[in-house]
């Protein structure tokens, strides 16, 4: 092998070995964390509340918990090329989405709940359930993140 060939082919090499995580690994990550949410926001919101109070602190572990996650999301490693952009779009459109349909929702929720009003309890929580994930999920099943997409 010539100093040409050997020199481009430990470049090659080299630069593979420079670039992100695999579009796999970072879909393993990806996973971990929205399993996380699931979970966390789950058991929160199993507990039992008897008081306003309970249920502002509640809510608030909710929303802590979601904010966690998504910066925990943002952390990641991602990988190089249109797999990056992918990523980066997922994570950029799900806080989006938290910062301007799920949290307003769920502040709606809580001072309802607070005014014991039976009707826009249910609107908020109406909102809630309606809330378009259709892209977000979309962006994770292309990343291969199954635990993030409801597809």
């Amino acid at each position: 092998m010539s100093r040409t060939a050997a020199f481009l082919l430990l470049a090659a090499l080299l630069l593979g070995a420079c670039g992100g995580v695999s579009k796999d690994d970072y879909a393993e990550d990806l996973n971990d964390v929205c399993t996380d949410i699931e979970e966390k926001t789950q058991e929160i919101g199993e507990a039992e509340v008897s008081n306003p109070a309970e249920l502002s602190a509640q809510l608030d572990d909710i929303r802590t918990a979601i904010r966690d996650g998504i910066e925990r999301m943002k952390d990641l490693e991602k990988p190089d090329g249109e797999d990056g952009d992918t990523a980066e779009e997922y994570v950029t459109k799900l806080e989006q989405t938290l910062n301007e349909e799920v949290l307003p929702a769920l502040d709606d929720l809580e001072e309802a709940v607070l005014a014991k009003d039976q009707k826009q309890i249910q609107a908020a929580a109406t909102r809630l359930q309606r809330i378009d994930e259709e892209e977000t999920d979309q962006l994770a099943a292309e990343l291969g993140a199954d635990q993030c997409s409801e597809e």
